[in-house]
């Protein structure tokens, strides 16, 4: 039987483990992806610093109002995938 997610830290390494894990080519999983970067402990700000963004255009992305360009998902994926498990050291 798999062991109960206790922690924060355990949250985060499951939400890290999922970003790594999901397509993000189909529009319809980057809300998807965005709600786990957050749970991941990535705030909207630190996600606009790092892609660069404005911080509104990630909050859409959050609220599945838009997406990013097909060509620069994967790339994003891969810079926040890496910046979660920054944050988490």
């Amino acid at each position: 039987m798999p062991r109960a997610v206790r922690t924060q830290a355990d949250i985060q390494l499951v939400a890290i483990e999922a970003m790594r894990a999901m397509d993000v080519l189909p529009e319809k999983n980057w809300k998807e992806f965005m709600g786990l970067a957050v749970t991941a402990g990535l705030s909207l700000q630190a996600i606009a610093e790092a892609l660069p963004c404005a911080p509104s255009t990630v909050s859409r992305w959050h609220a599945g109002k838009s997406v990013p360009p097909q060509f620069a998902r994967v790339p994003m994926k891969d810079l926040l995938v890496r910046l979660a498990e920054e944050r988490r050291r």
